[in-house]
């Protein structure tokens, strides 16, 4: 019979060590996508809490200081990652995940990752316009890279956008994905779920 993973003795890690370090997993990843990875063990935290966490429990379960717990929470509202409520004849805040994470993922590439590929394509244009006017070898040949790479980068802006086409879906539906047949299977199921269309019938 296996026995359950003990509880950290500290008063810091009052949650299983298995779910803290689930945590730190996911804010290592956040820190590698642009945010803090504090952002990401908050997020994670409360999203595996089966109820509404206050500031206070997520202090206590990460660890961290109330300033610094603070400013994450308001981070996080602001992207939409996590809600905010209240309980009747309680005055503090709870907070909860964003039910369907999808969202503010694709928010984010939106509005950040999607809009600076355009920032950096339309100032590589203007860079390669320059380096064409000048008639030496050494500019001409920098503008003939440039081209190479702006080609490249607008392709995998338009590859992007029409990743971002596909809109919102329940997360919960990706289980009735079959995520293993192909890239191009793939998105044409998450095309009928996003539509409702069905998906047509397998020759016998």
């Amino acid at each position: 019979m296996t026995q359950e993973v003990p509880l950290e003795a500290g008063p810091h890690l009052p949650i299983n060590p298995a779910l803290y370090r689930a945590c730190e997993v996911v804010g290592q990843a956040m820190e590698l996508w642009g945010f803090k990875r504090v952002h990401g063990m908050v997020w994670m935290y409360i999203y595996l809490q089966p109820e509404a966490q206050s500031a206070h429990d997520v202090k206590e379960g990460l660890g961290i200081s109330t300033g610094l717990t603070s400013m994450t929470l308001a981070d996080l509202l602001r992207w939409g990652v996590v809600l905010r409520n209240s309980q009747p004849g309680d005055r503090r805040d709870y907070y909860t995940s964003e039910p369907n994470i999808w969202r503010p993922i694709m928010k984010v590439l939106r509005e950040r990752e999607y809009y600076q590929m355009g920032v950096t394509l339309s100032a590589l244009r203007e860079i390669q316009e320059s380096l064409n006017e000048i008639p030496g070898g050494t500019e001409r040949f920098a503008a003939n890279r440039l081209g190479d790479l702006i080609q490249l980068g607008e392709l995998a802006q338009r590859l992007f956008g029409q990743f971002l086409e596909l809109g919102i879906f329940d997360m919960r539906d990706l289980r009735k994905l079959s995520l293993g047949a192909g890239l191009g299977q793939t998105i044409l199921a998450i095309k009928r779920l996003l539509t409702g269309e069905s998906a047509p019938d397998r020759e016998k």
